[in-house]
């Protein structure tokens, strides 16, 4: 059952943070910390409100979702995206919570492994597989050689 709430919970605080920062116009962080500062308060004036162990994890999950919700909409530009996003956050959070004690990061960390999965699944299910990132960082490396190859002989006439 604890479970099914802390996804439900990444899920909704990304959506919503999602919705302040593109709907009602506030920036990615501004709305990433009122959704978290909120949260935050509620949890902390009333700490026996529930359960000890999701008044534990509950303020966590709402802040490393509210990252998701931070992403441009020119990256991810559909609620799905946003959605499936806070579900693999919450998945990652339930099943590696115990190994990222200690680690600093670990929120922004499972937050950026979230949203980079979801932009990769367009690209996995495109014709030409996996050589499409090949294909993208061949075509930017190359263009700049070439860039500075004609500025250098430029340069040099």
């Amino acid at each position: 059952m604890i479970n099914v709430i802390i996804l439900l919970l990444a899920v909704s605080s990304a959506v919503c943070t999602h919705l302040l920062h593109v709907r009602f116009k506030q920036g990615p962080v501004r709305a990433s910390a009122l959704l978290s500062l909120v949260v935050g308060l509620i949890f902390y004036c009333f700490p026996n409100w529930l359960s000890p162990d999701l008044s534990k994890h509950i303020p966590l999950i709402v802040i490393g979702a509210s990252f998701i919700g931070m992403v441009s909409s020119e990256r991810l530009a559909n609620m799905l995206g946003i959605v499936i996003a806070g579900l693999l956050f919450g998945l990652i959070y339930v099943h590696t919570s115990r190994y990222f004690d200690g680690y600093g990061g670990a929120l922004g960390t499972a937050a950026c492994i979230a949203v980079l999965v979801c932009m990769a699944i367009p690209h996995l299910s495109s014709k030409r597989k996996l050589t499409v990132g090949v294909l993208q960082l061949r075509r930017m490396l190359f263009n700049r050689r070439r860039k500075t190859k004609h500025r250098g002989r430029n340069r040099a006439l």
